[in-house]
C-alpha cells in the first residue's frame, strides 16, 4: 500500500505510532491540486484503463454535479474485490430511489463505462446486482439516457441473453423500462453500428487473455468468462437480428458480412464449448430465417455445419441444432447439392435413431416429420423407398428398445409419435400404391403391436402406441368417407388394418400352452388395446410452434414444418386440429360394425374359455369389455354364435338381458360361490352389474330380488349394491331396497357376525363370510339414497343398531376379545356410525341412534388396552360427528334422559374412580373439551364462528355438569415440606397420619387432583377467550378456589423434588395445573381476581394450612412484575385483625406478609415485638403468646435488607427480644432442647425451639454487629447443644419427622453461624468480643463438626430415600461444607484403606479420599456438591504432602491422587457414552434427572478438584503433574468433552430465581431475575440446597474450561493445534470471544495486584494493549521486556519484545529473550510465574552457575531445576531430562559437548 516512491522524493521511514496507512483517497486529493492534470483518479489509469471515477474537489464543472454519496459509491464500484462491488450496487441502488432527478443526472455520464465493465463480471451476483441497479437509474433518468444510449446498447442487449437467468431477467426488465416495446426497434437501429462493432469485437477480436486480466483471475476462470462472453454474444446478435424490422435487414448485410466473412466465426461451430455451440445455431436459424438471400451466398459453409451434426448428443445443442436444421432445408433450397446426403447424413441419422436420440429424444423426434417431408428422392431412393424406409423405421425401433429410452416414459412417447406420425404420412403419400403402405403397415406396425401384447416388459403396452394406432385409424375412416378423390384408396387400407387387427386380436385371445403369468399380460393389453376405441383422442396432438407452409417446389410434397416467431399462426393451426380432432372422434362410430364384430367375438372366445377351463384371466377380459361396450349386441355375442344372433335380431334388449342372466350368469355365480372363488365371482358380478344398467326398472327389481334369495355371499351382495346406492335409481327399485327381502337379511347378517366374529374366534368366516365384508354390507345398508333418506326401512336400522351395541367392548368385557377383534369391531362400527350420523337425516331423532352415540362416548372415555391409538382416534371423530348432528337436529336443550346428561355423568364416574395417572386426566379432560365445542359451534347461533363464546348462556348448564367440586380426601403428607422449610408454622399431633416412603407421591394422584386438573382445563378454554366478557359467576370462583388449592396441595407434597420427580404422575399434574392457573389470572380481569382473593382469604382465616398457601401463591403471581398490589390488610379491616393469634390466622399472616406494605410490615414488627416481651411464662410455647410473634417477626425482618433505624425497625427492640429469651433460658431451661433427643419433647416445645434458631439466623445475619459476648455465647453453646441434640436424634430415631424438622433447622442455623464467622473473621470490627474468633476456632466448631462428617458419611449410606432424609442430608451438606480445614483433616471417619493405593499418603489422608471421592459420582446431587465442597477445601493441604524429594527430582511424570484419578476413569468412560456422536461445538443439554447427568457433574467436579490441586503444588511438582495429565491424554478429552456442553452463547440472559432452591410454592412461573451475564466471568453456583438444573452443568463446564485455560495453557494450546482446520476455527472463535479477554484481564489485573516488587525486577500492565511491561536492572544492565498477550489467549503463543536494552551483550540479550519466550510458553502458569522463573534463571546466570549445554538455560523450562549432572570429561553440567532427552533422540550415551561416553 501507499503506492510507489515517486523519483526525485525520499521517502521517511515510518515511526512507532504512525498508524495511519496510505491512501488512495489522500493521493487523489495530490493529484487534485492546482497543478494536477486531471480531475479523474484511478489506479487502472496507470495500465491503460482510463480512470472514471470523480474525485471530492476537482476543478472541473462536470464534477460538481456529482453528489458525494454517489461519489463514494462510484469509487467503490470500481474496487476488485466482488463483496465490496455488492454493496456498493445495493447502494447506488438506494441513492437511485431516493435522491433528487437532478442528484442523479449528475451520475449518470459515468456509469456507461462502469456498466459495460461490471456486466461482464465473472461474479454472477454482480452481474445480477448491476442489472437490477441500472434498471433504478432507468427508471429515474428516463428519457436522459437517451445521449448514452449508443455506449450501453452492445453490452445491454448481450446482458439480456446472459448465462445467468436471474441477471438476463433483470436486464431485460431495465431494457422494457427505459423502452417501450414498440420503440425497442428503432433504438437499436439508431445503435446499429456501435452494437454490430461491439459485437464483431466481442466475436472477432477478443480472446481469452484479452477479456480478463491474468494477474487476477486463473487461467479456469478467464477461460470461463470468454466461453459466456462469446454465448451471450452469439445470443446478442439473435436478438439484434430478430428485432430489426424486415425492411431493414438489407441495409444491415454489410455489418453482418463483416462477421460472416471471419473463418474464427464459422469455427464456433465446432467449439469445445456446448454453450458456443448452441448460440452459433441459433444465430444461423435467425439469420436464415430474416436475411435468407445473404444466407444463400454462406451457404457452402453453413450446410455441412448443420446438417453433417444431426447425432449431436449434447442436451444443450440438440434443440438449436434441430431447429436449424428444419430452417435450413425450407431456406436453401439447394442445401443438399452442398452436401453428400447418403455418405455425410443420412448415417448420422440413423445413428441417431439407434440410440434412442441419445438422451434428448423429447425434442429430437418431434422434428423427424418435417425433416422426413424435406428429404430428396435421390435420398429416398428409385426402390419406392423400400431400401429407406426399411432401415428408417427399423433403426427407430433399435433406439425403442435401449435400455434408457424404456426407463423412460416420455422418451418412448416421443419416438413412438414420431414413429406413427411417419408412418401416416407415408401411407398417406403413398395411398394409391397398395404395395409400398401394405409393406410399411405389415413390416412395421402390426410386428410392433404384437411384440406390445407378448413381450416381458410392459414399456410398449404402457406408452402411447394403442391410442396412436386407434387415432391413426379413424384418421384413415375419416379420410375415407370425406377425401374427394382418394375415398376408396383409404377405404382399402382402413379394411385391410381391420382385417389384420381381427386376426391378431383373437389369436392373442384363443392361447394354448402358455403360462398364466402370459395369459395374463397377453389379454390385459389386449383389453387396454380395446379399450382405446372408446376414448378416441380428445385433445388434438401438442405442436410445438410449427407452421406447416407450401413452398414453391412443393409440388408433390405435403406442407413443411418450420418455426414461426408469431402466436397466431400457432392459434389458428389449434384450432384446426382441434376441429380435425372431432371428425376423427365421430368418423370411427359412425362405421363401428368392424369394431362390434371385433368385440363380439373377442367375448365369445373368452366365455368359453372361461366356461370351459375356469380362467379368471378370461373373465377379466370379459368384464372390461362389456364394462366398455355395454350394448345388446356385445352381450349377445358373447353366449351366441352369429346365426343365433341374427335370428334373436327382432327380440328386445331386457328379453335377451333376462335370459343371459338367468340361463347364464346366475347359475354361473352359483357355481362360483360354491367353489369359493372369490375373485371370479367379484367379476361376474361385474358383468351383472353392466346388464343390470342396461334394464328396464321391472327387471332391476327382479335381478335383486333374485340376487338377495340365492346369493349367500355378503361380498357378493355389496360388491352389487354398492354402484346402486350412488346413483339415481327408479321407484321400483327403492321401494325394493326399503322392503323386507334386504332390511330382514342385513338384520340377519348383523346378528350372525356378532355372535360369530366377537363371541367366537372367528374360524368360521372365511373368504366372503369375512367380518370385514359384513361390515362393508352393513355400512352399505345403512347409508342414504341420493335424497339423504336411509337405504332401507327404519325399523330395520333400529334393530341393526340395537344389535351393532351389543356387540362394543366395554372395560370389562373386552378381556374376552382379542385385540385384533376388538380394534376392527371398533373400528367397522365407527365407520357404519359416521357414515349413519352424517348423511342419514333425523338419525338422532331415534332413541336407538342416541344409544349408539353414548356408546361410542363411552369407550373413548375408558381405558381399553387392547385398543390402538388410531381407534380410539376413529372413536373420537364419530361420536363428535354424532354430537354435531345431535345439536343441530334436537338444538341445545339438556334433560336427565339425554346424551348430554348422561355423557358428563359417565365423565365425572371416570375421574373420580378410574383416574389416577395423569394421561388419564389429559385424556379426559381432551373429550371433555371436544364434548363442549362440538356443543358450542353446532348451536344455531354460533353455527360457522370461529371464536366461540364459553360465557354464552346456551353452554352454561353443560358446563355447571362438568365443573365438578373438590373434595378434599388428602392425608396431611403434605405437612412435611412446609414443616421442615418453615414456610408455616404448623402444629403436628397424633391424628396426622404421614406415609414416610414416597409412594404416596410417586404411583398414584388422588381423585381430588384428578378432578381439580379436570375442571382448570374447563376454566382455562372459558377465560381465555380474547373476546368474551368473563363474569365472576359463583361456579367459576369456586373452581378457581379449588385449582389454587390443588396447586398448592401438589406443590407441598413434592416439595423440593419437584423436578427430581418431574416424570412422575404427581408432578406432571401439578405442572399442568400450574399453566392453566397462569394462563386463567392472566386473563381474568380485576374483578374476577377481586373475588378470588375475597374467597381465599375468607377460608385462609377459616382453615389456614394450605389455604393459606394457596392464597400467598395468587397473591404472588398477580403482584408479580410490579402490577396492581392487592391490600390485604384493608380487606382485613385493618391490622387489629391480627391482635389475637390462632393458627389459620398466623398462617395467613406468614403467606401474605410479602405482599403487605412496609409501613404495615413495620407496625405489625412493633406490635410483635410487644406481645413477645410481655408474654407470660406459660403462654410462651402458644401461637398467641411468643411462638406467632417470632414467627412474624423473623419473616418481616428476612424480608428487608438491613435492619436499622433507617428502615423504621428499632434494633435495641430486637435485641431486646434476644435478652428476653436470654431471661427465659435461665427461667425456664426446660423450653430449650439442650442436650435431649428432640422425639422426646411435645410438639409446642420443638416449635417454639425451631422459631428460636430462625430468629437468632435473622439477628446473625441483619445485626451482627448489636451483638454482645453475652449474646454471642448463647448463639454458639445453644448451636453445639442443639447440633449434639440433633446428632443424637438422628442416632436413635432417624426416621421421626420431629428428628428430620429439628435436625433441618439446626444444621442450618449452623450454617448462618459458620457463615458469620467466616465474614467477621475477613473483615473484623471492633465491636465483636476480642476471644470470639479464636473461641471458635478452638472450641465451638470442634463441638459442632466433630460429629457432622461421621454423621453425613453414616446418612448417605443408608437406603432411605424420604423426602425428609433427602431434606436432612441437603441442611447438613452445607453445614459442613463451612468446616475448617483442620477439622476435615483431623476427622474421625471409620478407616477405609485400599491396598492397590501407593500414594504414600498418611491414613487418616487417604482415609478421607477414599470416603469422600466415591461421592462425586454419587446420584444423589447435593451429596456430590457437598464432597466437592470438602475436598476443594482440602486440596491446598492434599498439596503439601506431595513434595519432591531428590530422588523424584529427575522423574517427568508425577501420579496424581488415585482416589481421584479412579473417579476420574469412571467418570471419562461414562462421559465417552454420553457424547457418543456428539460433535465438537455441538450444545448438548442433559436431562439433569437422568443418572447420565450425575456422572457429568462428577466429572466436572473433580476436573475442579484436580485443577485446584495443581494449582497448589510447586512449580517443579505442576511440570511432573502435567507430563502426567499429557501422557494419559485427560487434558484433551476434557477440552473436547467441554465443547460438546458449553453453551453456544454463554453470554445469554439467564433466569435465576429469587432465591434458589426455595420453597417450590413459592413458584407459580418461571420469574425470578433476570441476570445477563458471561458465564465464564462468574463462578458457577453449586447451591446445595438449590435443584439441579441443567443450565448449572452449562456453567459447571464453562467454569472449568476458564480454569484449564488459566492453571494448563500449554496443554491447551498443543490439544487446539492439534484439531482439524473447522474445529480449531471454531475454538479459536469461541474462545477469543468469550474467555481470552476474561483471562488477559485477569492477567493484568494480576501484575496490577502485584504489591511486591521482585528483586531486580519491576513489572507494570497495559490494559488497553494487553501488555505487561517488565524492566530488569543489576547494576548497570538495564532491559525491558514487552509481553503481549494474544487476541485467543491462551490458544496462541505469547510474544516478548524487548524495547530497550543497556548494558547486555546481543547474543545474551537473544538468549535471554528466548529463554522467556520458552519459559512463558512452555509453563503451565500464570505470566508473573514464567517471569518469576525467568528472573532465577539471570539471576543464577549472575551468580556463576553454568547454562545447561542442551538447552542454554540455568533452570529448566519445566521441571525448574539447576544443571547437576556433569560429564566427566569436559566438567560440564546438563540438567537430568535435558540429557535424558538427548540420550533418546541421538540414540546414544555421550555427552552432548565432548562426545565422550557419560
Amino acid at each position: 500500500m501507499g503506492g510507489k516512491q515517486k523519483s526525485g522524493q525520499t521517502q521517511a521511514n515510518r515511526t512507532k505510532g504512525n498508524v495511519k496507512p496510505s491512501s488512495s483517497s489522500r493521493a487523489a486529493e495530490q493529484l487534485t491540486t492546482p497543478g494536477g492534470a486531471t480531475g479523474f483518479v484511478g489506479f487502472g489509469a496507470l495500465s491503460g484503463d482510463l480512470g472514471y471515477v470523480p474525485t471530492a474537489q476537482g476543478s472541473d464543472e462536470a464534477d460538481s454535479n456529482v453528489d458525494a454519496d454517489f461519489r463514494m459509491v462510484l469509487r467503490k464500484l470500481a474496487k476488485k474485490d466482488a463483496t465490496t462491488k455488492l454493496k456498493a450496487l445495493q447502494e447506488f441502488s438506494t441513492l437511485c430511489k431516493e435522491k433528487e432527478t437532478d442528484i442523479v443526472l449528475g451520475a449518470l455520464p459515468f456509469w456507461p463505462r462502469l456498466y459495460n465493465k461490471m456486466a461482464l463480471d465473472n461474479d454472477r451476483k454482480v452481474r445480477e446486482a448491476t442489472q437490477l441497479a441500472f434498471e433504478q437509474l432507468v427508471l429515474r433518468v428516463r428519457r436522459n439516457l437517451a445521449p448514452h444510449l449508443k455506449s450501453l446498447m452492445g453490452c445491454w442487449l448481450l446482458s439480456q441473453c446472459d448465462s445467468h437467468p436471474p441477471a438476463a431477467s433483470a436486464a431485460t426488465a431495465a431494457f422494457l423500462a427505459a423502452l417501450p416495446v414498440a420503440k425497442q426497434a428503432d433504438a437499436i437501429l439508431f445503435c446499429k453500428t456501435e452494437v454490430m462493432n461491439y459485437l464483431q469485437d466481442n466475436l472477432i477480436q477478443q480472446t481469452i487473455e484479452t477479456l480478463s486480466d491474468a494477474r487476477l483471475y486463473s487461467k479456469d476462470e478467464m477461460e470461463s468468462k470468454y466461453y459466456k462472453v462469446i454465448s451471450s454474444t452469439l445470443l446478442a446478435w439473435k436478438l439484434f437480428i430478430s428485432t430489426v424490422p424486415d425492411v431493414q435487414q438489407q441495409s444491415l448485410h454489410d455489418k453482418y458480412s463483416a462477421i460472416l466473412n471471419e473463418g474464427k466465426f464459422w469455427k464456433y461451430g465446432k467449439h469445445k464449448s456446448s454453450m458456443i455451440r448452441s448460440s452459433f445455431y441459433s444465430v444461423i436459424s435467425t439469420l436464415c430465417l430474416c436475411v435468407p438471400d445473404l444466407c444463400q451466398q454462406y451457404a457452402d459453409k453453413i450446410c455441412p455445419l448443420v446438417l453433417y451434426n444431426l447425432d449431436e448428443p449434447d442436451p444443450l445443442i440438440c434443440p438449436t441444432l434441430w431447429e436449424a436444421v428444419l430452417v435450413v432445408v425450407t431456406k436453401i433450397p439447394d442445401c443438399w447439392t452442398k452436401i453428400n446426403p447418403n455418405k455425410g447424413m443420412v448415417p448420422k441419422l440413423f445413428v441417431l435413431f439407434k440410440q434412442g436420440g441419445s438422451g434428448n429424444a423429447v425434442s429430437v423426434f418431434p422434428n423427424i416429420l418435417p425433416f422426413l417431408s424435406k428429404l430428396p428422392d435421390d435420398v429416398i431412393g428409385t426402390d419406392r423407398g423400400e431400401r429407406f424406409y426399411n432401415q428408417f423405421f427399423s433403426n427407430m425401433i433399435i433406439g425403442l428398445k435401449q435400455d434408457k429410452v424404456q426407463v423412460s416414459p416420455s422418451e418412448t412417447a416421443a419416438i413412438l409419435n414420431a414413429y406413427m406420425e411417419c408412418q401416416r404420412y407415408l401411407i398417406t403419400q403413398n395411398i394409391d400404391d397398395d404395395v409400398v403402405w401394405r409393406n410399411l403397415f405389415a413390416d412395421h406396425v402390426l410386428p410392433l403391436l404384437k411384440q406390445s401384447f407378448t413381450e416381458d416388459s410392459p414399456c410398449l403396452s404402457n406408452s402411447p402406441l394403442y391410442s396412436l394406432l386407434v387415432d391413426m385409424m379413424a384418421y384413415f375412416t375419416m379420410k375415407a368417407k370425406t377425401h374427394e378423390k382418394k375415398s376408396d384408396y383409404f377405404q382399402q387400407v382402413i379394411n385391410c388394418i381391420w382385417s389384420d387387427l381381427n386376426m391378431i386380436c383373437l389369436n392373442m385371445v384363443d392361447v394354448e400352452n402358455k403360462t398364466p403369468s402370459h395369459v395374463n399380460r397377453t389379454l390385459g393389453r389386449l383389453a387396454e388395446f380395446l379399450k382405446c376405441f372408446s376414448i378416441v383422442s380428445k385433445e388434438p396432438k401438442s405442436n410445438k410452434k410449427v407452421l406447416f407452409i407450401d413452398t414453391p417446389d412443393s409440388k408433390s410434397r405435403p406442407p413443411v414444418a418450420i418455426p414461426q416467431k408469431d402466436d397466431k399462426h400457432e392459434k389458428q393451426l389449434q384450432s384446426s386440429n382441434k376441429s380435425e380432432a372431432e371428425k376423427i372422434k365421430s368418423a370411427i362410430w359412425t362405421d363401428n360394425k368392424r369394431l362390434q364384430v371385433l368385440v363380439s367375438k373377442t367375448c365369445q372366445i373368452s366365455y368359453q374359455r372361461a366356461r370351459a377351463d375356469p380362467s379368471i384371466h378370461h373373465l377379466k377380459l370379459i368384464s372390461t369389455i362389456i364394462s366398455t361396450y355395454p350394448n345388446v349386441k356385445t352381450i349377445q355375442g358373447m353366449i351366441e354364435n352369429e346365426e343365433q344372433a341374427a335370428s334373436d335380431s327382432d327380440v328386445s334388449a331386457n328379453v335377451v338381458f333376462q335370459n343371459v342372466f338367468h340361463k347364464e350368469l346366475l347359475p354361473w355365480v352359483l357355481e362360483l360361490e360354491e367353489a369359493t372363488k372369490h375373485k371370479e365371482l367379484e367379476l361376474v358380478v361385474a358383468i351383472i352389474s353392466a346388464v343390470y344398467q342396461q334394464v328396464d326398472p321391472s327387471v332391476k327389481v327382479e335381478i335383486l330380488q333374485n340376487m338377495c334369495q340365492h346369493i349367500a355371499s355378503p361380498l357378493v351382495l355389496h360388491t352389487m349394491l354398492r354402484p346402486i346406492v350412488s346413483q339415481s335409481n327408479p321407484k321400483e327399485v327403492n321401494v325394493w331396497l326399503k322392503g323386507p327381502t334386504l332390511g330382514e337379511r342385513l338384520t340377519l347378517l348383523t346378528q350372525q357376525l356378532c355372535r360369530e366374529s366377537l363371541e367366537g374366534d372367528g374360524a368360521d368366516l372365511k373368504g366372503d363370510r369375512d367380518p370385514e365384508n359384513c361390515w362393508k354390507l352393513l355400512s352399505l345398508g345403512l347409508s342414504t339414497d341420493e335424497h339423504f333418506e336411509p337405504l332401507i326401512d327404519q325399523k330395520y336400522v333400529d334393530q341393526i343398531l340395537a344389535e351393532i351395541m351389543k356387540a362394543l367392548p366395554s372395560g370389562d368385557r373386552s378381556e374376552n376379545y382379542q385385540p385384533v377383534q376388538v380394534n376392527r369391531c371398533v373400528s367397522f362400527v365407527c365407520d357404519i356410525a359416521h357414515n349413519f350420523f352424517s348423511n342419514v337425516k333425523g338419525c338422532l331423532m331415534m332413541a336407538s341412534t342416541e344409544d349408539l352415540l353414548l356408546s361410542l362416548f363411552k369407550i373413548s372415555l375408558q381405558d381399553i388396552p387392547k385398543l390402538t391409538g388410531d381407534t380410539y382416534k376413529k372413536v373420537n371423530h364419530t361420536w363428535c360427528e354424532g354430537v354435531s348432528s345431535l345439536v343441530r337436529q334436537k338444538g341445545g336443550f339438556i334433560h336427565e334422559e339425554g346424551f348430554f346428561y348422561k355423557a358428563t355423568q359417565e365423565l365425572r364416574h371416570q375421574l373420580s374412580s378410574y383416574c389416577t395417572k395423569f394421561n388419564r386426566v389429559t385424556s379426559l379432560s381432551k373429550v371433555g373439551l371436544q364434548l363442549v365445542e362440538m356443543f358450542l359451534s353446532n348451536l344455531p347461533h354460533t353455527a360457522g364462528e370461529d371464536d366461540l363464546d364459553l360465557a354464552d348462556p346456551s353452554i352454561q348448564p353443560l358446563l355447571e355438569l362438568l365443573t365438578i367440586p373438590m373434595s378434599h380426601g388428602h392425608n396431611s403428607q403434605w405437612k412435611i415440606i412446609p414443616l421442615i422449610n418453615s414456610d408455616l408454622t404448623l402444629t403436628f399431633g397424633a391424628e396426622d397420619k404421614i406415609d414416610q416412603s414416597d409412594a404416596y407421591v410417586n404411583s398414584y394422584i388422588t381423585p381430588c387432583i384428578s378432578t381439580i386438573a379436570f375442571t382448570s382445563t374447563i376454566l382455562v378454554e372459558r377465560i381465555t377467550k380474547p373476546r368474551q366478557q368473563h363474569s365472576d359467576n359463583d361456579l367459576m370462583i369456586e373452581a378457581l378456589l379449588d385449582l389454587s388449592y390443588g396447586v398448592s396441595l401438589c406443590n407441598a407434597m413434592l416439595g423440593d423434588k419437584k423436578q427430581q420427580l418431574n416424570d412422575t404422575e404427581l408432578s406432571q399434574v401439578c405442572l399442568f395445573m400450574e399453566n392453566n392457573l397462569i394462563k386463567i389470572l392472566d386473563n381474568s380481569d380485576h374483578t374476577v381476581c377481586s373475588t378470588l382473593i375475597d374467597g381465599l382469604l375468607k377460608r385462609s382465616l377459616t382453615n389456614g394450612n394450605l389455604w393459606s398457601v394457596a392464597l400467598g401463591l395468587v397473591l404472588g403471581h398477580l403482584n408479580k412484575d410490579g402490577g396492581a398490589s392487592i391490600d390485604i390488610v384493608a380487606k382485613l379491616g385493618g391490622l387489629d385483625r391480627f391482635s389475637t393469634l390462632d393458627d389459620a390466622c398466623l398462617h395467613t399472616i406468614e403467606s401474605t406478609l410479602s405482599h403487605i406494605k412496609l409501613y404495615q410490615q413495620l407496625q405489625m414488627v412493633d406490635f410483635m415485638v410487644a406481645k413477645v416481651i410481655s408474654c407470660p411464662p406459660e403462654n410462651i410455647t402458644n401461637i398467641d403468646g411468643a411462638l406467632g410473634p417470632l414467627s412474624v417477626i423473623t419473616k418481616v425482618c428476612g424480608y428487608l435488607e438491613t435492619v436499622s433505624e433507617d428502615t423504621n425497625i428499632n434494633p435495641e427492640a430486637l435485641v431486646g427480644v434476644l435478652n428476653e429469651i436470654l431471661v427465659w433460658r435461665d427461667r425456664l431451661e426446660q423450653l430449650f432442647l439442650f442436650h435431649r433427643s428432640p422425639t422426646d419433647v411435645a410438639w409446642p416445645v420443638m416449635q417454639f425451639n425451631l422459631q428460636l434458631m430462625r430468629y437468632l439466623e435473622m439477628m446473625l445475619t441483619k445485626l451482627t454487629d448489636k451483638l454482645t459476648e453475652t449474646h454471642w455465647d448463647f448463639i454458639m453453646c445453644s448451636m453445639v447443644a442443639w447440633i449434639q441434640s440433633a446428632h443424637e436424634g438422628l442416632s436413635d430415631k432417624p426416621s421421626e419427622l420431629a428428628s428430620s424438622v429439628f435436625s433441618v433447622a439446626s444444621f442450618s442455623f449452623l450454617s448462618k453461624v459458620s457463615e458469620s464467622m467466616d465474614r467477621v473473621t475477613d473483615n473484623p470490627t471492633a465491636n465483636l468480643p476480642a476471644n470470639l474468633v479464636m473461641e471458635w476456632n478452638e472450641f465451638f466448631s470442634q463441638g459442632a463438626y466433630s460429629v457432622l462428617l461421621p454423621l453425613f458419611v453414616e446418612l448417605i449410606g443408608t437406603s432411605d430415600s424420604s423426602i425428609q432424609t433427602s431434606l436432612v442430608i441437603k441442611s447438613l451438606g452445607e453445614a459442613i461444607s463451612f468446616c475448617p480445614v483442620d477439622h476435615i483433616k483431623n476427622h474421625q471417619l471409620p478407616a477405609k484403606l485400599i491396598a492397590t493405593q501407593e500414594d504414600g499418603l498418611p491414613h487418616d489422608v487417604q482415609t478421607l479420599l477414599n470416603h469422600l471421592c466415591p461421592l462425586l459420582v454419587t446420584r444423589q446431587y447435593a451429596v456430590q456438591l457437598t464432597a466437592y465442597k470438602l475436598l476443594l477445601r482440602f486440596m491446598p493441604v492434599l498439596a503439601t504432602y506431595n513434595t519432591t524429594t531428590e530422588s523424584e527430582e529427575d522423574k517427568e511424570t508425577r501420579p496424581l491422587p488415585s482416589a481421584l484419578m479412579q473417579i476420574l476413569d469412571t467418570t471419562s468412560h461414562a462421559m465417552q457414552v454420553i457424547l457418543q456422536g456428539v460433535k465438537v461445538g455441538d450444545c448438548l443439554q442433559i436431562d439433569p434427572h437422568i443418572e447420565e447427568y450425575n456422572y457429568a457433574i462428577g466429572y466436572h467436579l473433580v476436573w475442579k478438584l484436580l485443577l485446584a490441586f495443581f494449582k497448589g503444588a510447586t512449580a517443579e511438582n505442576r511440570a511432573q503433574y502435567a507430563n502426567a495429565l499429557r501422557d494419559n491424554g485427560s487434558v484433551s478429552r476434557l477440552l473436547s468433552n467441554l465443547f460438546c456442553i458449553m453453551p453456544d452463547d454463554p453470554s445469554r440472559t439467564c433466569q435465576f430465581s429469587q432465591v434458589k432452591g426455595s420453597s417450590p410454592m413459592t413458584v407459580l412461573s418461571p420469574k425470578g431475575k433476570m441476570a445477563s451475564q458471561n458465564m465464564f466471568g462468574t463462578s458457577a453456583i453449586l447451591d446445595i440446597k438449590a435443584p439441579c438444573l441443567h443450565e448449572d452443568l452449562e456453567h459447571l463446564s464453562c467454569s472449568v474450561y476458564y480454569d484449564a485455560l488459566q492453571d494448563l495453557p500449554v496443554m491447551a494450546r498443543h490439544w487446539w493445534s492439534g484439531l482439524d482446520k473447522s474445529t480449531a476455527a471454531l475454538v479459536d472463535r469461541y474462545t477469543a470471544d468469550h474467555v481470552s479477554p476474561l483471562l488477559c484481564s485477569a492477567e493484568i489485573q494480576a501484575v496490577r495486584n502485584e504489591e511486591t516488587k521482585l528483586e531486580n525486577l519491576s513489572i507494570r500492565a497495559r490494559p488497553t494493549a494487553r501488555e505487561v511491561i517488565a524492566t530488569y536492572e543489576k547494576e548497570e544492565l538495564t532491559i525491558e521486556l514487552v509481553i503481549a498477550l494474544p487476541r485467543n489467549h491462551p490458544l496462541s503463543t505469547i510474544t516478548v519484545t524487548s524495547e530497550k536494552k543497556h548494558g547486555v551483550a546481543m547474543t545474551q540479550w537473544r538468549n535471554w529473550m528466548l529463554q522467556l519466550t520458552k519459559f512463558l510458553a512452555h509453563q503451565n502458569g500464570s505470566i508473573i510465574d514464567g517471569l518469576s522463573l525467568w528472573k532465577r534463571n539471570v539471576d543464577k546466570r549472575f551468580e556463576g552457575v553454568e547454562d545447561c549445554m542442551i538447552c542454554f538455560a540455568v533452570i529448566h523450562m519445566t521441571t525448574c531445576q539447576l544443571p547437576k549432572l556433569q560429564c566427566k570429561t569436559c566438567k560440564k553440567k546438563f540438567h537430568s531430562a535435558c540429557l535424558y532427552k538427548w540420550f533418546n533422540t541421538s540414540n546414544n550415551s555421550t555427552c552432548p559437548l565432548c562426545r565422550n561416553l557419560f
